[in-house]
């Protein structure tokens, strides 16, 4: 049995890097909200160590460095090499989709519309729904990552995710697109065009070439 000296912790998807007060090495991992700088000074003062190969986005390598850590500008969310992993064979069966925050939403706003959960082990099914979508309305960070991933546009709607902003900014951001549109509930999104999909290869490319493959070869 490995001793504890001994375990590697990789952060990949999610905002968790300022989680904990264990050494970790980060491929893509992001910070929720300016708060977590205080966790992140904590940790660097009683000597936590981070191996940062990639971030989500320049928000979070600002809040890194803010915090005392070196942090490289290489930018990427794993969340975008989905398309290498798996290709569903799916027809269009949904002109839209809503795509709901974990923290909940309002189902009469909703109304009658498809919606996905992405409260599920069924990554396949969520995947599915997405592609049989014409177009994705999305207020889960991950449901716009995958939409756009596949190459579904989609609509970011800021209801119920107000105090975490920055990781949605992380992620446009880390497009290129430092202009892109936010509605304000779903039934305003159904107004709306969607921000132009990003080309996400140069990302991919670089998440793959960033792999810390080394950490489990020590």
């Amino acid at each position: 049995q490995q001793s504890k000296s001994k375990t590697k912790h990789l952060f990949a998807i999610g905002s968790i890097i300022d989680f904990g007060y264990q050494d970790a090495t980060i491929w893509g991992s992001g910070l929720l909200n300016n708060f977590a700088i205080e966790n992140l000074k904590k940790a660097k003062f009683i000597g936590r160590k981070l191996d940062i190969r990639v971030v989500r986005g320049p928000y979070t390598k600002q809040l890194l460095e803010r915090a005392g850590y070196q942090c490289p500008e290489k930018f990427g969310d794993p969340a975008v090499l989905m398309p290498m992993i798996y290709q569903p064979q799916t027809e269009k069966k949904y002109k839209v989709s809503v795509i709901q925050h974990i923290g909940g939403a309002n189902e009469r706003e909703i109304g009658d519309i498809h919606t996905i959960s992405m409260v599920s082990d069924d990554y396949k099914g969520v995947i599915d729904s997405i592609v049989a979508s014409e177009k994705i309305i999305s207020s889960s960070l991950h449901g716009l990552i995958l939409a756009e991933s596949y190459g579904i546009p989609a609509i970011f709607v800021a209801k119920d995710t107000m105090s975490q902003l920055m990781k949605y900014y992380d992620w446009y951001e880390s497009t290129g697109r430092r202009e892109f549109k936010i509605a304000s509930s779903y039934k305003q999104a159904l107004t709306m065009e969607p921000t132009e999909l990003p080309d996400l290869k140069k990302m991919q490319n670089l998440l793959l070439n960033e792999f810390p493959i080394d950490i489990y070869k020590e």
